[in-house]
């Protein structure tokens, strides 16, 4: 199972969003992330090669939700199982 979410910085002119994806149903519980939570996040990027190629990811390793203040909000969450 996977979940994809995006983020999006708070209290700025332009704000930037990510993507992010959490794997397997533990970190999807762990995270428990839904739309309009209020969240710091720490996530690594990577990217794999196939057939010539990148696919890139932003994976969290961190999501801590906060009451208000901080640059992030979750605007989508989407879940699907695992192919």
């Amino acid at each position: 199972m996977s979940q994809q979410w995006v983020v999006e910085e708070l209290n700025t002119q332009y704000p930037e969003r990510w993507v992010l994806d959490s794997f397997g149903e533990d970190k999807i519980k762990e995270f428990d992330v839904h739309v309009g939570d209020i969240v710091d996040v720490q996530y690594s990027s990577r990217s794999t090669e196939k057939d010539g190629h990148f696919y890139a990811s932003n994976r969290p390793w961190s999501v801590i939700k906060q009451s208000g203040g901080t640059p992030s909000q979750v605007s989508e969450a989407t879940a699907s199982p695992s192919a």
